[in-house]
């Protein structure tokens, strides 16, 4: 991503070797250059093919690795060097971009794994360690009969106890090491107040920043009134 001047156009693409930024995306600093030809850039296929007397940028980085990089640039040489708050406006505006990347790559990563759950017929879910609803498929809604949305974000006790709760937590207790199920049975309440006892036929692997596994129920009853 390039700013500056007038010849930078959107959708222009350069070849990195070409560029100052080959320099930035090796570097883990800000990358700076005020007066290229005053500097020992005068070589530089940055200057040298287009002209970039003038340059600062950083790296982009998306979950730890490296996306491209962020840059303001001007064929005019500065008279004196980026200041420390010049150098610190690109490193603010390089992380907040790279914020927007992350945010997208997850809302995308969501969206797929929303979408392969919701092809799965049994209910699925996942806790946060809130234990609140952070994940449920379709089937997942149906079994409760509330809404996806009423679900994400509710406190699991709205229609499970706290062992149902626990299940999430203790895989291993549940879970062998070939991926088979100790045998479980759960009961569900429903929007209606009617209970629905599931069988729990897979528990995965937690995530990396959370103690939650995902649950995978199967009704084994017609829901019946509560206590029945």
């Amino acid at each position: 991503m390039a700013a500056g001047s007038d010849f930078v156009q959107p959708d222009t693409v350069t070849e990195l070797e070409d560029a100052y930024c080959r320099k930035t995306i090796s570097s883990n600093d800000i990358l700076a250059v005020h007066n290229a030809p005053e500097e020992g850039w005068e070589d530089d296929p940055g200057y040298k093919e287009w002209g970039v007397a003038c340059y600062i940028g950083s790296r982009i980085e998306v979950s730890d690795e490296l996306y491209g990089t962020l840059c303001f640039v001007n064929e005019q040489p500065r008279r004196t060097a980026f200041t420390q708050p010049e150098r610190t406006f690109v490193d603010l505006m390089t992380r907040w971009v790279s914020q927007v990347f992350e945010r997208r790559e997850y809302e995308r990563e969501v969206s797929r794994q929303e979408s392969a759950l919701d092809a799965v017929p049994d209910a699925v879910f996942v806790l946060d360690d809130e234990d609140r609803f952070g994940l449920v498929n379709d089937a997942m809604a149906r079994l409760t009969g509330y809404s996806r949305e009423r679900l994400l974000g509710a406190d699991a006790s709205l229609v499970f106890d706290r062992e149902t709760i626990a299940l999430s937590r203790d895989r291993d207790r549940h879970a062998g090491g070939d991926g088979s199920v100790e045998p479980a049975e759960v009961t569900v309440e429903t929007a209606d107040g009617e209970t629905v006892t599931c069988a729990v036929i897979g528990i995965a692997d937690p995530g990396p920043s959370g103690r939650h596994g995902t649950v995978v129920l199967r009704a084994s009853s017609e829901p019946g009134p509560d206590g029945e």
